[in-house]
């Protein structure tokens, strides 16, 4: 079994991976395995790392998608086999001796944690010392130990050898761009002793084609302020003194404000003007908008869901039009639901700073305009929302559902989920509805009419499909609401249609209560068909025409549905039904 297991993860560095593996493989201590991780790279990056291993048995190498180093290194932890870890990156290098100083002198004073000298280097050689330690130095407390190791602020993982039980049950968060901060808080932690070693160097290159280095992306600096929100949080839940964590910087004009967990600095042309003591709220609000029709409500679902997957600790708003508050208020992850009254108490330019002024939550981080209109960008801005998010309107060749759920990527660079809607119906007034509406034991809903005629199931095909309903141990039930609907059931009635007529006899909660005791539910009308979906009904979903086909149609991979979009026969229409019902 070797002694030490360095891990290195590895991204298109074709540039400079030699150079790294070099040092390693030249090292006066042999007795090392080298696990290279390749993170997905698209350049000759992989020729390198396999010509490398045919050279040296000691290396191995991993293959995965790229997730970033914190699964790179999560994935080689696993087959790690020394006892002694060691992390560096594909663009660094290491001094000859630099292991075999390493371990000789965590081995000495049988420490966690062995800490080496330290140097960054610029691509025009310019460099800077981060640690430059001429003697061994033992520590054995917390404080002793974050003090040397210079935390916070140097957070790096590489440059150091540790014990690799100190690491059991640690892992690093992946699919981020700043895995390190978390992740070493709570090592140094566990830590119960750290030993630096002298006269032996890590030579950091601040490579300006890295990742974190390139495309400094909103997704980046989220990233970014979010791992040092981690370290704080961690901090205060296990009472650890740290030196004041800065979480953020931000730039206005000529101007920057240094963000503490207990203070700002405001500064000017670089001088510091004043400080104001305020503890730092990392609780973030999420502001959802969606002012259109209950449908499309119900498609914003996945996007809450990611966010309360990605940001746990976070606060969901929905902002919905009056008469969908049941729409949104039922949703899974949705915390609060706020009114926008468009017709009566917010209506015009004055109920629109009458909103603004009455909304309760006042530290937003993030609105997502899903439904785009100027009103609901004006409100978010007004609200004073850090940032406002639209939709990609150019994308249209994916669904509405994940239009939404990608707006989301802007703030993260984690993978966005393809969550099914979800919408949390209680069932608790179905007998009152049962009876009032006089629905049978068994049944099966169907809405055949829309808002958009070219939508609508035509009235042959209703007529029979009610007959073949009829002819069953089911009983159909029409859904519905609006003077075109009654039309249409009054139309069923003329024509001798045999069905329990519900039409503009129930509000949203009612209808989803409803459609969550039938069957199978059969609808044109996509709202109700993403209903049916979100409370996890059978569903047909009918289309008549191909232009909200793709946008709208319920995916049957993630929904209990069955989409049909070409000869919507009743008899084809049954058939769906019944595969449904078996």
């Amino acid at each position: 079994m070797p002694k030490i297991s360095v891990i290195i993860p590895a991204y298109n560095d074709e540039r400079y991976i030699s150079r790294c593996l070099d040092s390693f493989i030249c090292q006066t201590f042999s007795d090392m395995e080298i696990i290279v991780v390749d993170d997905g790279s698209t350049d000759s990056t992989p020729n390198i790392l396999e010509d490398y291993c045919k050279k040296d048995s000691r290396i191995k190498i991993i293959t995965q998608r790229n997730q970033k180093q914190g699964a790179a290194r999560n994935n080689a932890l696993k087959i790690a086999s020394s006892d002694f870890i060691m992390f560096a990156d594909s663009d660094d290098w290491v001094d000859l001796d630099y292991c075999e100083k390493a371990y000789n002198t965590i081995i000495k004073y049988d420490a966690d944690i062995a800490l080496t000298s330290a140097v960054r280097i610029k691509n025009n050689g310019k460099f800077k010392t981060y640690y430059d330690f001429k003697e061994e130095i033992f520590c054995d407390n917390f404080q002793d130990i974050i003090k040397i190791a210079k935390v916070p602020g140097y957070w790096q993982v590489w440059g150091k050898l540790f014990k690799k039980s100190l690491l059991d049950g640690i892992f690093f968060e992946e699919e981020v761009f700043y895995e390190d901060p978390e992740y070493l808080i709570k090592v140094l932690h566990k830590a119960k002793s750290l030993i630096t070693v002298a006269n032996s160097k890590y030579y950091y290159f601040s490579n300006p084609n890295s990742t974190i280095k390139s495309k400094h992306t909103i997704a980046k600096i989220q990233n970014q302020i979010s791992s040092m929100e981690k370290v704080f949080a961690y901090a205060k839940t296990h009472s650890l003194e740290l030196p004041p964590l800065q979480i953020t910087k931000k730039k206005c004009l000529l101007s920057r404000v240094k963000i503490y967990t207990d203070r700002k600095e405001y500064y000017l042309f670089g001088i510091k003007f004043f400080t104001k003591n305020e503890p730092y709220n990392c609780e973030k609000v999420f502001l959802v908008f969606n002012t259109a029709f209950f449908g499309d409500v119900l498609l914003c679902n996945p996007l809450c869901q990611n966010i309360k997957a990605i940001y746990p600790d976070s606060k969901v708003v929905f902002v919905v039009n009056k008469p969908f508050y049941d729409a949104a208020k039922y949703q899974d992850c949705v915390d609060d639901v706020i009114i926008y009254d468009k017709k009566s108490k917010h209506k015009g330019f004055l109920g629109l700073l009458r909103f603004v002024r009455e909304f309760k939550y006042k530290n937003i981080f993030a609105s997502f305009i899903t439904y785009k209109n100027l009103r609901n960008s004006l409100i978010a801005k007004l609200l004073g929302s850090q940032y406002v998010i639209n939709p990609n309107e150019n994308a249209q060749d994916i669904s509405m559902q994940k239009r939404h759920c990608n707006m989301l990527s802007i703030l993260t660079s984690k993978s966005i989920a393809n969550f099914p809607m979800r919408c949390n119906i209680s069932g608790d007034i179905f007998d009152e509805l049962k009876k009032r509406l006089n629905l049978p034991d068994n049944y099966i809903v169907i809405c055949a009419i829309s808002k958009n005629p070219p939508k609508d199931m035509p009235i042959d095909t209703a007529i029979d499909l009610i007959k073949l309903i009829n002819n069953t141990e089911y009983k159909p039930v029409l859904v519905g609401a609006g003077a075109l609907s009654e039309k249409y059931a009054a139309d069923l009635d003329s024509a001798g249609a045999s069905y329990i007529n519900t039409v503009g006899k129930t509000t949203i909660y009612e209808l989803a209560n409803v459609i969550k005791n039938a069957k199978c539910l059969v609808s044109v009308d996509t709202g109700t068909m993403h209903l049916g979906c979100a409370i996890q009904t059978p569903t047909i979903a009918v289309f008549y025409e191909q232009i909200t086909l793709k946008p709208w149609s319920p995916n049957p991979e993630i929904y209990n549905s069955v989409i049909i979009n070409k000869e919507q026969t009743p008899q084809n229409i049954f058939n769906a039904v019944k595969t449904k019902l078996i």
